[in-house]
Parts: C-alpha cells; sequence; structure tokens
C-alpha cells in the first residue's frame, strides 16, 4: 500500500479549485454547483437491490458483487454511508472524452472534453449518459469510465496510469485506488495483498489541460488476473477510522456543500478487466474486456 497521507491524516489537508463562490443570488462550486438530488457515483456490481449482480469472475472468484456502489448499500463497513458520490464533476475529473495519446499534458478541447455525468442513483434514472451504472443484474454501464488508461502488474509490484482535467485548474487533489486482488466480490476483506492500493495521492492540474499521472509501484495480488479496480478523484483526502481500511464508500464525515454525504468534487471511476491492460491507448474502453468474456482467476 502507497501511502501518500496516512488514512488518520486531517482533513484539513484539502486541496485548492473546489470552492464556493457566489455570483449574484446564486452559490455555485468555482464553476456550477451540483444538482440537488443527483451525483456521480461508480459501476461496480451491488447487489443490494438486486441479486444477483454478477462480477463476471468465474469460479473460485465469487459470483456476486458486493462493492458499496449505490447510495443506499448495504455493502459498507460504515454503516449508513452511501457508496462513493461526488456532488460536483466540472471542476476535475478523471480522463476526458476526447482522448490524447500517450502522456504529458495537453489543452481541453471544449465541448469535446466534456466532464462526467451525474445521476439520481446508480441505478436510478436520470442519468445524463442516459443509461444508468447498474442495468437489471448487470454492472459497468457508466459511459464515462476513461480515466485509467495503463496498468502494469507484477511479479509482484504494479502501478496504475490515469489522467485527470480540470478546467480552473486543481491543486493538491487526491487519487485513491482499490483492486480486488482475493476475488470476492468487495474491496473490504483480508487479502494476499492490500486491496487499497494507492492511498491519497495528490495531483495537480493546470487550468484547461488534461495531465497523466503514474502511481508509485505497489504490492500486488498473486496474479495478473482481472479484478475490479476503483478509481476516485478528490478534493479532500480519504481519511477512515482507526483500524479501518477503505472500502469504496463515502468515507465519514465527508459531507458536499448541501450537507450531504458525498464528496464535494471529483469523480469516481470503476472497471472491470483492467489489470491485464499493457497499452498505453486511453481510447481503449476498459470495460469492454470485462464484457467480452468470462474471467477466470488462477
Amino acid at each position: 500500500m502507497i501511502a501518500f497521507s496516512s488514512p488518520g491524516a486531517s482533513a484539513a489537508q484539502e486541496g485548492s479549485g473546489c470552492t464556493l463562490v457566489r455570483t449574484g443570488a446564486v452559490t455555485t462550486a468555482s464553476l456550477a454547483l451540483g444538482t440537488p438530488g443527483l451525483w456521480d457515483y461508480g459501476d461496480a456490481p451491488d447487489n443490494t437491490h438486486v441479486f444477483p449482480m454478477t462480477t463476471w469472475y468465474s469460479a473460485p472468484g465469487a459470483p456476486i458483487g458486493q462493492f458499496p456502489t449505490l447510495a443506499g448499500t448495504a455493502n459498507t463497513i460504515f454503516p449508513g454511508q452511501p457508496g462513493a458520490r461526488h456532488e460536483v464533476v466540472d471542476i476535475g475529473w478523471l480522463g476526458n472524452v476526447s482522448a490524447y495519446p500517450g502522456f504529458g499534458i495537453f489543452p481541453l478541447n471544449a465541448p469535446a472534453d466534456s466532464p462526467p455525468s451525474l445521476e439520481a442513483d446508480a441505478d436510478l434514472a436520470p442519468d445524463a449518459d442516459p443509461t444508468t451504472n447498474l442495468v437489471g443484474a448487470t454492472p459497468d454501464h457508466d459511459l464515462y469510465d476513461d480515466g485509467l488508461y495503463a496498468a502494469a502488474v507484477g511479479p509482484g509490484l504494479g502501478t496504475l496510469s490515469f489522467r485527470v482535467s480540470s478546467i480552473p485548474g486543481i491543486t493538491n487533489w487526491y487519487v485513491n485506488a482499490l483492486i480486488d486482488w482475493n476475488y470476492d466480490g468487495s474491496w473490504s476483506t483480508p487479502s494476499p495483498a492490500a486491496e487499497w492500493v494507492v492511498v491519497n495521492m495528490p495531483v495537480t492540474v493546470p487550468a484547461l489541460t488534461s495531465s497523466s499521472f503514474t502511481s508509485p509501484a505497489f504490492p500486488t495480488g498473486p496474479s495478473s488476473y482481472t479484478p475490479w479496480v476503483r478509481l476516485t478523484l478528490s478534493d479532500t483526502p480519504i481519511v477512515t477510522p482507526p483500524g479501518t481500511n477503505w472500502d469504496g464508500s463515502t468515507p465519514p464525515g465527508t459531507l458536499d456543500f448541501l450537507g450531504q454525504k458525498a464528496f464535494k468534487c471529483g469523480e469516481t471511476e470503476d472497471y472491470c478487466g483492467a489489470i491485464t491492460v499493457q497499452s498505453s491507448d486511453p481510447t481503449r474502453d476498459m470495460h469492454v474486456t470485462c464484457k467480452q468474456r468470462q474471467q477466470t482467476p488462477p
């Protein structure tokens, strides 16, 4: 586990860029305050509302997904906390719709480079995609999962490469990543390697640009099989109660501008099959690998 800021770090370590600005009678977060009742959610399988919700893992992997994705998820170690969700998504976000080749910093080309969508819940319309992130018993329907574009694994160590885009520019925001190394359909149970693989990695992005980053190496699980991955960008570090690790939900005490349980800014993206991808081509949609074939762990 690579810890840039310990899981017990003070929430005072906030980045800049996600701030309230009053324009006339309208209060906004830098550019726009998220629509009340709508957030950005992930699309990892969450069986809280529909059972079974497939992981696409084959035996001996767990066939049912119990990741904390939904607003009322039952799959968190922090009772009453929703799955990871974000109120404002047009300040800084993962990836970009109009993909740029390779590493480096590239100018945004609006309106092609647009931020992610908002939805009422991971399985509830309205959703700007317009398809909900979870559909029936199948996950992985979020249209804008384009942040993670390369993963290199093993033996023993791995890294994740991803893009972050911003319109006003962001300073010292945080990226966190989870990988289901033991293929049990959650990020909260003991595993051969720590599943919280990137902990509060700081990122800074100039205004109107898309910038690439690669995480430091982290210990990996027993193989380069294709588990579910959650990548979260937030304006504050993820802090969990002492003795606990992040499980992919909105951490306790994290509140948005409206005082509801959510990150103020950023985005969460989920991927199935990303770990086997070696290409540095950010135009490749990671979830296609998961949908094309059943996954067989070692």
